[in-house]
């Protein structure tokens, strides 16, 4: 959601941008309006790419980190907390399998109940989802818009009305079903003209035919398929639509300024838009003379008065501030964040395992075990840091922690989305009460790509007694051990303790598995 917001946000500020940047080049040049406006809708429909760039800005490096690994328990909106069983159960597997070795009595059977996530209403794909409603509503219109030029252009009847050699391959077409004359390039560039038009004095036909022409020329159809993109892409935003309507004001413009450049004269050119002007074509897929009454004060002023605003250096300094404040803000990567939560990139699939004799491991899977030596308050915690795809970092939090003399932690997941195991991870909240204390972990690791790696809780040893797993004093009984995990099925509880044997207590602190 926030993400989408920042994206509007930066689509906000880049149209807004460009609007200004019209309003201070508008009556100097209307071909630098045209460009203007084809640069803004460049970047407009590059926008989701440029975070991507070098030059991609994340805003939230310029927040500086304070929280401390003591205070991080109490941020419960950036962690997942996997809660253990407040007795946990035997399953009848288990049970079965000790019974049948140690002649132990059978002990009661009930299902684990396993932690999930919390799902909450997704509006990013509401959001996403309208979007992509109206952006095929938006193609299927302008399909039908493309249609009805089509069946204009067949219809219609090859004219040769072009002496000019160098528009050899523009097409003549002359139709009773429309008032306008126009240009249209898909394929094939084409001209269409009235029938009623062919005998129009003035010369009001030669000047219609020189607009047109000057479009093909200057490559306009090039910049109209441009903005239709952009619109259809943004259908949502009224800037877009705004700046659309610019760009066809601009391009008219910008053409009638070159043919009076090229010596046509004004008030004949005036007198034809005059002309055309009580026609109009309702279609934006073609480039045409007629112009909508709200913009024709403007265009035949700008012709017989032909005024112009010099562009001085306050301007020339106010668009450069503008084009540095439309690059910084495209660069800007929407989709940063502040903080994640680990049930974007990891999913706990269950707290028993697969069955490692006769299954390979699945990729992008890990298996956890873990266990813990201290007094308990119900405080202590482990984290592992988790990576997304994108580079975002979050603390899988694994408690609050029974001793191991009740149970010993197992744990299933799947990461998502590419995100992977960065090997840091924390402890905070273990409270000695004996020879050694801490929390010991052993984790094995499948990658996405297949590779499988086995990783420990490890450190130098400086004490004269040892706080290695399975060693003395923390040397446990193999179905003791057993005991210890009633959560894993048959089979498994070897698996869990060769995992976490050979692995270290370790105290409050931050550290990285090997």
């Amino acid at each position: 959601m926030n993400n989408i917001l920042i994206f509007i946000a930066q689509l906000t500020v880049i149209t807004g941008v460009c609007w200004l940047a019209l309003k201070l080049v508008k009556r100097s040049s209307p071909q630098l309006s045209q460009n203007l406006i084809s640069v803004c809708f460049i970047i407009c429909l590059i926008l989701p790419l440029l975070r991507l760039s070098p030059f991609s800005i994340n805003p939230y490096n310029f927040l500086t980190e304070t929280t401390t690994i003591e205070e991080t328990a109490a941020q419960e909106w950036n962690d997942v907390y996997l809660n253990a069983p407040q007795q946990p159960p035997m399953t009848a597997h288990v049970t079965q399998y000790l019974a049948s070795a140690q002649n132990l009595e059978s002990q009661p059977v009930t299902e684990i109940v396993l932690p999930e996530f919390k799902h909450e209403f997704n509006w990013y794909q509401l959001l996403i989802g309208l979007w992509l409603v109206g952006f095929v509503v938006s193609l299927v219109y302008r399909f039908r818009q493309f249609l009805q030029i089509h069946r204009i252009i067949q219809r219609g009847e090859a004219y040769d009305l072009i002496q000019d050699k160098a528009y050899s391959n523009v097409r003549v077409r002359i139709s009773k079903e429309i008032e306008v004359p126009f240009l249209f390039v898909a394929r094939h560039p084409y001209l269409v003209v009235p029938e009623r038009m062919l005998d129009v004095g003035d010369g009001h036909l030669d000047h219609i035919i020189q607009h047109e022409l000057c479009h093909y020329r200057r490559g306009d159809h090039w910049s109209m398929w441009l903005g239709l993109i952009t619109s259809s892409a943004y259908w949502f935003h009224p800037l877009v639509k705004h700046l659309r309507l610019q760009q066809k004001q601009a391009m008219e413009e910008a053409c009638d300024e070159q043919l009076l450049n090229e010596g046509i004269n004004r008030y004949n050119y005036a007198e034809t838009l005059l002309f055309v002007a009580k026609y109009n074509l309702n279609n934006p897929l073609v480039a045409h003379m007629a112009a909508e009454p709200k913009l024709l004060k403007s265009r035949i002023n700008a012709i017989v008065n032909n005024s112009k605003l010099k562009l001085g250096k306050k301007r020339k300094t106010v668009l450069t501030f503008c084009a540095v404040v439309v690059f910084l803000t495209g660069c800007i990567d929407h989709q940063a964040q502040a903080f994640m939560n680990a049930s974007e990139v990891v999913k706990l699939i269950s707290q028993d395992f697969d069955s490692f004799r006769s299954a390979k491991l699945s990729k992008g899977h890990f298996y956890l075990t873990l266990m813990y030596d201290g007094a308990q308050d119900q405080e202590t915690v482990a984290e592992l840091e988790v990576i997304s795809r994108t580079g975002q970092k979050t603390w899988l939090v694994l408690g609050p922690l029974k001793k191991f003399t009740e149970v010993v932690y197992t744990w299933h997941f799947k990461l998502l989305n590419g995100a992977a195991l960065s090997g840091r991870y924390r402890i905070n909240g273990v409270i000695p009460d004996g020879v050694v204390d801490g929390v010991a972990m052993g984790l094995l690791v499948s990658d996405f790509e297949g590779n499988i790696s086995i990783k420990k809780t490890k450190s130098e040893i400086i004490r004269e007694i040892p706080n290695i797993v399975c060693s003395w004093p923390l040397k446990i009984e193999e179905f003791r051990f057993m005991t210890l995990m009633p959560q894993l099925s048959v089979n498994n509880p070897d698996s869990a303790e060769r995992m976490i044997c050979g692995a270290m207590l370790m105290g409050n602190g931050e550290f990285t598995l090997q």
